[in-house]
């Protein structure tokens, strides 16, 4: 049971860099103490102390009097390039409209987040105490994996009677090591695992096996063969980690309660969905089908049926054009866009309560907009910037010949694939498929989508598209079938069609990737050009004195970022 590398609940994010601290900061900020004045407008203390906390604590870097000076050179930049955007009327543009829409969207969301479901929540001294143990233990445990808690506590039943782990292991698992170790995972420590995984252990002595336990891949029941603690643990050693221990507390149960949120919110609505829909529509976002048109998706399609109402595919596509570009694109298949759409759902619920709350009324929400106001000023100034640059071929070909090592096309295969849910299935169909009859076994079992009409073919894959499975697919002999393997829970058969090696990239294969680096450079060098310009013309002053007796933690810890304790 590997970590969870992704939040779940995509609608709630950690609350984002131009809301941490607003709520402290004042409404009325004509009294409130600045750092730096460029013209009439002013970076206040609360502004900076906010944004900097955030820098130190996500990057890791040590508080100096140097770095703070030269963050408050970076936002007086910043503010510079905001003030010479809105002078050009550069952020009237339809998407920097979009991201203030955005933005307005996602700071009500946060806003009440924050007020009504993370304000409340505190660390009492002996969850502290506990986390100190706990980042302090490592565990070697066994598990058994099973999807549904139907076959979990099927095997449940069957250790209570007599079979052993080592036997029930060789059924549910693929992955050879597991089959034969009885389940055997190895040792591993705080936060290496899957949270409920972990908590489990937490509470076990060697040899206590568990009962049925969630986790976000599926169930499992946990054997724990062993565990140590750190023998000397001192009061003083606990008392110097108080503060990481503090964050990391609190950013478990913040994380504990979004997701009770998203539940209680799902279990509300009830969502009922079209499954003839959901496949429609995921087709039109691959791009393999239109919306509209006789026999096509149609706009009034009616995508979910929930207690509140219903959302229709032209619902859909209007909500989701105010979620980022990283959550539309992480849609990939039929349950993944069932998660997004649930998202939608729970978003338009938390809005809703926002407003019934008055979070856009409150000071918080004034600041937070506005800080977010000046980070689309600035992005608009950076991407004018950006789009008058041009990279010549010639520079592109001088680089590409400069750093051969950096441009190269990397090893591919060309597979086929049958992937199940059911690792019995995968090993019966293991037996029967062939090299003439795999395309047609992948039409008939995959449930891969569109496998029923490409026979399973993924075409040319990379090493890191493949993942786990990389390197026996990669091994393997062009017309060699691999597997059953073990791919994020389900089951999968490879059919290796094609071979081509790592070669050097192309002027046309390496176009967009060293484009992309030297408008980046480039970019950077026309702000600092731009800026220095915009210094010229406004008049700067700065309030440096500030910035010595600055005091970085805030009244409220829940609004600082995790760090290890």
């Amino acid at each position: 049971m590997v970590k969870r590398s992704v939040i779940s609940a995509f609608f709630v994010l950690a609350v984002s860099a131009v809301w941490i601290g607003a709520a402290d900061s004042l409404a009325n900020q004509e009294d409130e103490p600045w750092v730096a004045s460029i013209g009439a407008n002013k970076v206040y203390l609360a502004d900076y102390r906010d944004a900097y906390r955030s820098y130190i604590l996500s990057t890791g870097l040590p508080d100096t009097p140097q770095r703070r000076s030269d963050f408050l050179e970076r936002m007086i930049s910043m503010r510079l390039m905001a003030l010479d955007a809105e002078g050009r009327r550069l952020g009237t543009t339809p998407e920097a409209e979009l991201q203030r829409e955005r933005a307005w969207h996602k700071l009500l969301i946060e806003g009440y987040v924050t007020s009504n479901v993370l304000g409340p929540i505190g660390v009492s001294d002996q969850e502290l105490r506990e986390m100190f143990v706990r980042v302090n233990t490592r565990w070697k445990a066994s598990h058994l994996y099973a999807g549904t808690l139907a076959e979990a506590t099927d095997l449940w039943d069957r250790l209570q009677v007599g079979a052993s782990f080592e036997e029930l292991a060789a059924e549910v698992f693929v992955d050879e090591e597991l089959r034969t170790g009885g389940g055997y995972l190895g040792e591993f420590g705080f936060d290496e695992m899957d949270r409920g995984f972990e908590d489990a252990v937490f509470g076990m002595e060697p040899g206590d096996v568990s009962r049925p336990v969630r986790t976000a891949q599926g169930y499992s029941i946990i054997r724990l063969e062993d565990r140590f603690t750190q023998p000397v643990l001192t009061e003083s050693e606990f008392a110097s980690r108080i503060g990481g221990l503090t964050r990391y507390v609190l950013v478990r149960k913040h994380q504990a309660a979004r997701d009770q949120l998203r539940s209680d919110i799902l279990g509300e609505l009830a969502p009922e969905f079209s499954e003839v829909a959901l496949k429609a529509l995921l087709q039109y976002i691959e791009g393999t089908s239109p919306i509209g048109g006789e026999g096509a998706l149609q706009p009034e399609t009616i995508l979910v049926s929930h207690s509140r109402g219903e959302m229709t595919v032209e619902a859909f596509l209007t909500a989701s054009m105010l979620t980022s570009e990283a959550q539309r694109s992480a849609v990939d298949d039929v349950s993944s866009l069932q998660d997004f759409v649930e998202g939608l759902l729970i978003r338009q619920v938390i809005l809703d309560r926002a407003n019934e709350a008055g979070i856009a009324q409150t000071s918080a929400f004034e600041i937070a907009l506005r800080r977010a106001e000046n980070d689309i000023l600035y992005e608009a100034a950076w991407q004018d910037l950006q789009n008058n640059i041009l990279v010549p071929d010639d520079s592109i070909q001088a680089h590409i010949a400069r750093f051969p090592e950096e441009f190269r096309s990397p090893a591919r295969v060309r597979v086929r694939e049958i992937l199940v849910s059911d690792a019995s299935k995968a090993t019966a169909l293991a037996q029967t498929v062939t090299a003439s009859n795999f395309a047609a076994m992948a039409a008939s079992h995959s449930i891969r989508d569109g496998a029923a009409s490409n026979g399973g073919d993924l075409g040319y894959v990379t090493r890191a598209q493949l993942g786990q499975v990389a390197l026996p697919v990669f091994e393997a002999s062009t017309g060699e079938i691999v597997g059953p393997l073990s791919v994020g829970g389900r089951h999968a058969l490879f059919q290796v069609l094609d071979k081509m090696p790592e070669r050097a990239s192309t002027l046309e294969e390496g176009r967009e990737q060293v484009e992309e680096q030297l408008k980046a450079a480039w970019t950077r060098k026309a702000v600092r050009e731009r800026v220095a310009k915009l210094r010229e013309r406004h008049t700067v002053e700065k309030n440096l004195n500030l910035l010595d007796d600055l005091t970085l933690r805030s009244p409220d810890t829940s609004s600082v970022a995790p760090s290890t304790p």
